[in-house]
């Protein structure tokens, strides 16, 4: 069944109290980040939070802005079709945020940068900081594009058939215009405050989702899963061989590890959580904790989309199911309706899509403004 079809499905059959829950939490999120935002700001109250981060918000906002509607989706989706290895993904970034806890924060707070640019330029020449700045901002955009798009699609699925429909160039329009609200009126603070309120929503969306998908008679827990997995497709295996077409485990040490060393310790919407930080000790600690916090993807994700392959080869057949279908019909599949739950997890797969975006948003306007217009 096609994605689309499943959503209309599923979307036609939530209760009104669902809905009630998907609307409450995004009005909260918006009413909770904005108080800030009335605060007249200098430039470190605006763009750095005051540099006042405490290592909870520090945590709470890297896995906000981490943690995106493409990744939910994907990982489970991957979990699906070929199985835990992908697991990698998540695992292979705590190395990374070590190196960027001992060797990076302490190079970086030292001089009070805005910027990793403007580090460059201290470190190399103004050529370095502008062609970083370039890249950077090309490399949001790109991604900006794909949040916008999934964004869009959710948020006019969502309101199919309720008399409130939202064409696609309106879903852009609204995310925009929420996203443009936190970043150009509330700045970093109000960013960081909603990603906070995201990660509490996310987190309790997928360990729902998990938990009710292990429960399932076919799976068992995870044990049972993992016994099931031994007699059958053999999809909990950590790693794959050398020769696997899409996730060798040559690949972990070498393509995945230079992705995630740059991600993690270079770049400027993640790398800006820990200069906003009070004290070395908040922006080491905080990083420690998200990346605890990504250990919850591998188990209640991509093993989770492992699960859902047992669930719909016993229900629907084999290979009944697309990949990229995995969320939404699983959602439909194993979480009980009338209790608001659907609703919830809907609301986090929400949250997810604008976190993303303003995260990414905050730290363009952040170079635009220190890189571009204020240097040239």
């Amino acid at each position: 069944m096609h994605l689309v079809k499943i959503v209309k499905t599923m979307l036609k059959s939530l209760e009104w109290f669902d809905v009630i829950v998907v609307v409450a939490v995004l009005l909260f999120l918006i009413v909770a980040s904005m108080y800030s935002s009335f605060k007249k700001k200098d430039a470190e109250e605006y763009f750095m939070a005051s540099r006042s981060l405490r290592w909870w918000s520090v945590a709470g906002s890297i896995f906000g802005t981490n943690i995106h509607a493409q990744q939910i989706i994907g990982m489970m989706g991957v979990g699906y079709s070929i199985g835990f290895a992908q697991s990698h993904y998540e695992i292979w970034a705590i190395p990374a945020i070590l190196v960027l806890c001992y060797i990076f924060i302490p190079i970086y707070r030292k001089r009070n940068f805005f910027t990793l640019s403007q580090f460059l330029e201290s470190r190399f020449n103004a050529n370095a900081r502008l062609v970083y700045t370039v890249l950077m901002v090309a490399f949001i955009l790109i991604q900006l594009i794909g949040g916008f798009y999934i964004g869009s699609r959710t948020l006019g699925l969502l309101f199919e058939g309720t008399g409130w429909e939202v064409s696609y160039v309106a879903g852009i329009c609204i995310i925009a215009t929420v996203t443009v609200i936190f970043t150009v009126f509330g700045g970093m603070e109000s960013v960081v405050t909603a990603d906070n309120i995201l990660t509490i929503i996310m987190i309790a969306s997928i360990l729902l989702m998990g938990s009710f998908t292990y429960m399932q008679p076919e799976i068992g827990g995870l044990s049972g899963l993992l016994k099931l997995d031994h007699v059958e497709a053999n999809k909990m295996h950590l790693y794959l061989p050398s020769n696997h077409p899409k996730l060798p485990w040559s690949g972990i040490f070498t393509g995945l590890t230079i992705l995630n060393m740059f991600y993690w310790t270079t770049n400027q919407y993640q790398v800006q959580r820990v200069l906003a930080a009070k004290t070395d000790r908040d922006a080491k600690l905080g990083s420690i904790a998200a990346g605890f916090l990504k250990l919850i993807i591998p188990f209640f994700s991509i093993a989770v989309g492992s699960a859902a392959y047992y669930i719909f080869k016993s229900r629907y057949g084999a290979d009944s199911i697309k990949p990229d279908d995995t969320f939404l019909t699983l959602l439909k599949t194993v979480v009980p309706t009338g209790y608001g739950l659907v609703g919830l997890i809907l609301a986090g797969l929400m949250c997810a899509i604008f976190s993303a975006i303003y995260s990414m948003m905050n730290s363009v306007s952040t170079m635009m403004a220190y890189d571009i217009f204020k240097k040239y």
